[in-house]
């Protein structure tokens, strides 16, 4: 008589791996007697810090997160009879740059953020529910700078350097509601922009993702929704928070309801109608305009482009019927235009299935971004504009990038060696020329 003994095993982490985040994304395998695990469906059972999730398994295969606090953990794994336990570490990087997550009430502004009737709007909410998305993805840029096979590694938040702050800053502007919905996303951004920066938060090591309590879907337009990113700031709307998680024990429900929005919410769920798919987008567009503000530009696909639409790929595990999209119109950026593009999802490459990946250029720039490591001694870099020549003293380059309107990438170099010259061929007068060396410094110029 055979026995059924299943085995869990995790394909993106090893024992006493460490990572400098505080929320990760585990991959794994659900193995019957070490046979063909393709039928196997059913729930893995996830425990950390004292929280229990249950999460799907679909063809033998699962994604679950994970909540660690400093020092070594042990995540435990359940499937029926099966047991795994793993140990991760978490220790935070020497570094004194941090990015402060947002919560931006103008100062006659209540503090609630459009929602259902059911749903808790009010300022607490809007903390954890942000707070919570910034762990999110925190893990999101670490996994997808893994799978361009470079050290899993993100940037630390505020609550990561310090003890006794909140996971979410309360920010009572000077603004009232009325002159933000009047100001378009550039003048908000601006006006936003200069209040953090004056205040008691303002600081040239401090990155900000600030989100506008007061955005407004009145029917027939979205008022204070802006979705803007770069420099210091990332600024976005409120009008899909009410479908973001506020811990991680909400976090399956978030990622799967498929209930549809009412009429008076905003359906920004890339056609979708879901809460679900509204949750996707918004974390997605997050990310996507946080990237900018690490120095990224627009690609035209994954992250930096219209993947950022299907983000919730990337943290659960999906059964075949919802995977299986054949061909489908995948909303592109290209120089800057919104498109639709042709793609068959099956022969988009492995890494790359979820759609919410980064292109090579966009991997390499986070890579040896100075916000995602330990704090170095930067080397400079500088451009001759005689020579057409991109030259990096001491330290080796690493990405080079000539960039187009609205920061669209026309060109990219990635070097692996020791380089620190690039010629950076003629023909792109009035274009933007980005580079990074492995110290992390960063050099912009108009070409």
């Amino acid at each position: 008589m055979v026995v059924n003994s299943f085995e869990i095993q995790i394909k993106n982490f090893n024992d006493y791996d460490s990572v400098n985040y505080r929320l990760v994304l585990l991959q794994g395998i659900v193995h019957l007697n070490n046979s063909d695990c393709n039928k196997i469906s059913g729930n893995v059972l996830c425990s950390s810090l004292g929280t229990l999730v249950t999460w799907p398994v679909y063809n033998g295969q699962f994604k679950c997160l994970a909540q660690l606090t400093p020092g070594l953990n042990e995540v435990k794994l359940t499937y029926e009879s099966a047991l795994k336990s793993l140990f991760i570490n978490f220790e935070v990087h020497d570094t004194d740059q941090c990015v402060v997550p947002v919560y931006f009430i103008p100062k006659d502004h209540d503090g609630r953020f459009q929602s259902a009737q059911d749903v808790d709007n009010d300022e607490e909410s809007a903390i954890a529910r942000i707070g919570f998305g910034m762990l999110m993805i925190q893990s999101l840029f670490a996994e997808i700078l893994a799978e361009r096979n470079f050290p899993r590694k993100s940037f630390q938040l505020e609550t990561d350097l310090f003890e006794k702050v909140p996971q979410c800053r309360l920010f009572k502007s000077t603004l009232t509601v009325d002159e933000v919905v009047k100001m378009n996303d550039e003048e908000l951004w601006e006006e936003v922009g200069r209040e953090l920066m004056m205040s008691d938060l303002g600081s040239e090591k401090r990155k900000f993702v600030c989100f506008i309590s007061c955005t407004l879907w009145n029917g027939n337009k979205v008022l204070a929704d802006p979705a803007l990113g770069g420099g210091g700031l990332a600024l976005l709307g409120s009008a899909s928070l009410h479908t973001w998680p506020n811990s991680l024990a909400e976090t399956v429900t978030s990622l799967t309801n498929e209930k549809k929005l009412e009429p008076h919410l905003l359906d920004n769920s890339c056609f979708r109608g879901t809460y679900c798919g509204a949750f996707a987008t918004s974390l997605g567009s997050a990310a996507h305009e946080m990237g900018h503000i690490f120095n990224l530009g627009h690609t035209r696909s994954g992250l930096m482009s219209r993947g950022f639409d299907n983000a919730h790929l990337l943290f659960i595990q999906v059964s075949d019927e919802e995977d299986s999209r054949g061909d489908e119109l995948v909303p592109c950026l290209i120089e800057g235009r919104k498109v639709l593009k042709p793609t068959t999802i099956q022969q988009i490459r492995p890494q790359e299935a979820h759609l919410t990946f980064l292109e090579p250029g966009c991997a390499g720039i986070l890579a040896y971004h100075c916000w995602f490591n330990p704090k170095s001694q930067a080397v400079p870099i500088r451009y001759n504009k005689l020579r057409h020549i991109v030259e990096s003293e001491g330290a080796s380059l690493k990405v080079v990038q000539v960039r187009g309107e609205r920061g669209a990438v026309r060109r990219s170099w990635e070097l692996r060696g020791s380089g620190k010259q690039l010629v950076v061929p003629s023909g792109h007068e009035g274009a933007t020329l980005v580079a990074i060396n492995s110290t992390g410094t960063i050099l912009v110029e108009v070409l």
